[in-house]
């Protein structure tokens, strides 16, 4: 499997995990905290997934836009992604959205994935419900921590028949981030389709008494470092602007953070005319540098810059570099900074580093106006 979603930075996480803990229900004295995953539910649309698949909308008479292995779309009406699909509802509401998946046959290609920001020495679970959408070949869904299977799923051949899939992991004193991902190792083409809703990672909160109780009877958990359970590898120029100051400084870690002066964000890259992340653990990790850090100083504003290459449509370019921008300012807003402390600029290919059309154009850069 190619880890390009991950820098050579990024710590590995070692996590306590048994088999009682990876089918265990919240016990008494918890409760489940806040969905950090957004959009789980899939009601916001084609919005804030992280997947190696590829989206498609675009209608194929007669089968549907969905034609191909490693596709995915977000629809209530599955039959109107693929004829051959059946008309399930989804498991929030059986009226609502889900994220249809015609599995892929290529080893390794991830459904889904996400960055969490956690706690150290706290427990967290993670869920999601999959459910077959024709009768053959079920797909054989893994969920992943940092690549590493820890627990495999096979789906009934039921279709519209909703099956939980989850895990309880519990971080170790150093944690930061935890990644999560879901894979499908089944790779037959024939078959192998199912549909995806209400994922959620939630903290384990500990009710105030039990707490108590467990101050005094507190025993250290055994450490296991997961090990993986498959052998799978899983155009014309444009001038530079007068008056244009590019950025100084690459944002990469928390010290690299100034304010009052343009930083670029290298590890925030979108694959080819989408929104969607090239490496999404790269991006959430300099994303949450910026949430930290207008998190800790509440006078702080934030201006993002989406900027293009020269080549292609400059209409198409300006429009899909303010989607981007828009698309980070709204993660931000979600994890509760208020998005008036967040304003954007869009430029398409008009503000150039490199005239001659270097892939160095494409950035999203940004500004923290802030009290030193």
């Amino acid at each position: 499997m190619k880890h390009y979603l991950y820098n050579s930075s990024f710590f590995l996480l070692i996590f306590f995990i048994n088999n009682a803990m990876l089918f265990a229900q919240v016990s008494e004295g918890y409760s489940l905290g806040e969905n950090k995953v957004a959009n789980g539910d899939f009601e916001k649309g084609n919005i804030d997934i992280g997947t190696h698949y590829k989206y498609t909308n675009k209608r194929s008479y007669p089968y549907g836009p969905m034609v191909d292995e490693g596709e995915y779309g977000v629809t209530n009406r599955p039959k109107t992604i693929h004829h051959m699909f059946n008309n399930c509802g989804d498991h929030t509401t059986g009226k609502g959205q889900m994220m249809v998946v015609n599995g892929s046959d290529k080893p390794g290609k991830l459904i889904w994935l996400e960055l969490f920001k956690v706690k150290p020495n706290t427990r967290y679970e993670f869920s999601c419900w999959v459910s077959s959408a024709v009768g053959h070949a079920p797909a054989e869904l893994e969920i992943q921590v940092k690549y590493k299977t820890v627990k495999r799923f096979s789906l009934s051949r039921q279709t519209c028949h909703w099956q939980q899939l989850k895990i309880t992991v519990t971080t170790p004193a150093d944690a930061k981030y935890v990644a999560i991902s879901l894979v499908n190792s089944n790779r037959i083409m024939d078959g192998n389709d199912f549909f995806l809703d209400d994922i959620s990672f939630r903290e384990w909160i500990l009710d105030s008494k039990e707490e108590e109780l467990q101050k005094d009877t507190a025993q250290s958990p055994v450490v296991v470092t997961p090990e993986p359970v498959l052998d799978t590898p899983l155009v014309a120029e444009q001038p530079i602007l007068e008056g244009y100051t590019p950025a100084t400084t690459s944002l990469l870690t928390q010290q690299d953070i100034r304010c009052n002066e343009v930083m670029n964000l290298p590890n925030i890259q979108f694959h080819d005319n989408t929104t969607r992340f090239k490496g999404i653990i790269a991006a959430r990790k300099t994303m949450f540098l910026i949430f930290d850090y207008m998190r800790d100083n509440p006078q702080s504003t934030l201006t993002l810059y989406g900027h293009s290459d020269i080549f292609g449509d400059p209409d198409s370019n300006l429009e899909l570099t303010k989607d981007r921008v828009i698309k980070i300012q709204r993660w931000l807003s979600m994890q509760g900074i208020n998005k008036d402390r967040i304003s954007y600029e869009w430029f398409g290919g008009t503000k150039p580093i490199n005239a001659e059309g270097g892939v160095e154009n494409r950035r999203v850069e940004a500004r923290l106006e802030c009290s030193e």
